[in-house]
């Protein structure tokens, strides 16, 4: 397993902010009509800004060569284009991309064999 890139501290707190933003500003979708035409801007502004962000940092968040990575991205852009667009999926989705899914990744650096049960239970084999 290829050891991916890390986002910086000063970096995820900053796109840690901006995903709370967008998530106090998606709250306007509970207004009928306006708000949930908002909504889909606030969604799609927000949905470009993570993704060209991340892009920049060299981590590609639409990638099928990592379907944690893609499968995160997705639920989360569902879930705040949908009508639940007063759950904070922005935030969580920023939170798991910048600081639970490179934990996960140490820990199974660490641990004899993790590498090979991670890449079974996310699909990927050792073979190339």
């Amino acid at each position: 397993m290829e050891k991916s890139k890390q986002i910086k501290g000063t970096t995820k707190w900053l796109m840690f902010s901006v995903a709370v933003f967008f998530d106090i500003i998606s709250l306007l979708s509970l207004v009928p009509v306006v708000g949930w035409i908002f909504e889909f801007l606030v969604w799609l502004f927000a949905f470009m800004t993570f993704w060209l962000w991340f892009l920049l940092n060299g981590i590609n968040i639409m990638s099928f060569r990592n379907p944690k990575k893609l499968a995160g991205t997705a639920i989360g852009s569902i879930i705040e284009a949908s009508p639940l667009g007063f759950v904070p999926a922005w935030t969580i989705l920023i939170l798991y991309l910048t600081r639970i899914e490179p934990a996960i990744e140490k820990v199974v650096s660490q641990v004899p064999g993790g590498e090979t049960a991670l890449g079974k239970v996310v699909g990927k084999t050792g073979e190339k």
